[in-house]
């Protein structure tokens, strides 16, 4: 089944405060620091402080051994998953991983170590897929063209076309 968690994600529980650049795209929101948010113009501060979660305890509440993520989170992905691709000790199976890439791939502010992220996947036994019907594997010399990218593991099952309708 499928079960959409909504919640801030960060490397460490903290108190993360919505801002947004244009109020009419919720899909927009990022949450950034205390410090941040009073760095910018309060109409760009949409709501109060929310206390995020970090992915290992997101794990934590989901009861298969197998996950599978699907993650927009606005340019956190990096510290969002640095943990879960450093540790060696994986609590679930996660054979995919989707994201957005083109937030974090050349932006040194949100992720100033997008070439250890990308090693941490590696690690980890992932390799990035772009067109995932075709198991197209992207090259890592492109990363900073990246666009939105499926992270397949190893010991993940290939996709299958879905069967035409009848």
């Amino acid at each position: 089944y499928v079960r959409l968690i909504h919640n801030t994600i960060s490397s460490h529980r903290e108190t993360l405060f919505p801002w947004s650049l244009d109020p009419n795209n919720e899909g927009g929101t990022a949450f950034i620091t205390e410090e941040e948010a009073l760095s910018k113009p309060a109409e760009q501060i949409v709501g109060g402080g929310v206390t995020s979660v970090t992915l290992e305890e997101i794990l934590n509440i989901v009861e298969t051994d197998t996950v599978i993520i699907k993650i927009d989170v606005e340019g956190s992905e990096c510290k969002a998953l640095r943990e879960y691709l450093v540790n060696n000790k994986k609590m679930k199976f996660i054979p995919y991983i989707y994201m957005e890439w083109f937030q974090i791939a050349d932006n040194s502010i949100i992720c100033p170590d997008i070439l250890g992220i990308i090693k941490g996947f590696q690690d980890s036994g992932y390799k990035p897929v772009g067109n995932y019907l075709a198991n197209e594997e992207l090259s890592l010399d492109t990363y900073k063209t990246w666009h939105d990218v499926l992270w397949v593991h190893k010991d993940a099952k290939p996709f299958q076309s879905p069967a035409p309708a009848q």
